[in-house]
């Protein structure tokens, strides 16, 4: 449309201990994108390394199941017989597919890596996507090569990468501390850095969870346990209501 603004890409990256919200607030940009028409996907990373290609592999196997066959096929394009080396299952949808080319290793990956920066291209340019890729500190050489290459990519194209990770020293795998520099000299690039919370912060998830101001005495008691860390004042919360210990019968807090 003339005078219409282009889209531009981006990745966020959200960074901090475990436990401390990182999911959860990654979880809230894909609520926030479904708000606004766009299709969300999400990848992961596991602390057994998983498969090779294991974030790519889960997304395209969630577009292989909420895509409508056409929608799917022209998202594929000429890519579809490389993909299905790692998606075989994308064979028994499209059995037409001609075999993969048999290249040396070194321009197979390549090839590879261009096949599925294609279908990235082609998926942005038929609807706005938010790809969460969760976990990133425990991903794979070979993950982390093919998100590198899709990265500088994403700026002209209408995608949000959000991208979890801990960034404690000792759980940062190599292929990410690598992957991290780079997409950190990358101007479309943001950071989010989450922090335990302070005594106050835990006053205020407490009157979300419980609907009333809670005590002070009870707010101090849980900031000291958990020290700060979401995950575990919530669970905290949970284990007292689930006992009968933090309300009276009209809802108010003992």
């Amino acid at each position: 449309m003339v005078g219409q603004r282009p889209c531009r890409g981006g990745i966020l990256l959200i960074g901090g201990e475990p436990g401390v919200g990182k999911t959860r607030l990654a979880e809230e940009c894909l609520a926030r994108g479904q708000d606004l028409g766009m299709l969300t996907l999400v990848g992961h990373a596991y602390e057994e390394r998983g498969a090779p290609f294991i974030v790519a592999v889960e997304i395209i196997e969630e577009l292989l199941r909420v895509l409508p066959e056409a929608v799917l096929k022209r998202v594929l394009g000429d890519s579809g017989a490389e993909i299905a080396r790692l998606v075989p299952t994308l064979r028994d949808r499209f059995p037409g597919l001609p075999p993969p080319l048999e290249l040396a290793p070194e321009q197979q990956q390549r090839y590879l890596f261009n096949a599925l920066l294609d279908l990235t291209r082609r998926l942005g340019n038929t609807v706005p996507c938010v790809i969460l890729l969760d976990d990133l500190h425990w991903a794979d050489e070979s993950s982390m090569a093919l998100i590198e290459h899709i990265a500088p990519h994403v700026a002209s194209l209408p995608l949000l990468y959000v991208m979890t990770y801990r960034d404690v020293a000792a759980d940062m795998g190599q292929p990410f501390r690598r992957a991290l520099a780079a997409f950190n000299r990358l101007p479309f690039a943001g950071k989010i850095p989450l922090r335990q919370l302070t005594v106050d912060d835990v006053a205020e998830l407490l009157l979300v969870l419980g609907g009333h101001d809670p005590p002070e005495n009870l707010v101090n008691i849980i900031f000291e346990e958990s020290g700060g860390n979401a995950l575990y004042v919530q669970s905290m919360y949970q284990s007292l209501a689930e006992e009968d210990r933090l309300f009276n019968p009209d809802g108010t807090w003992r």
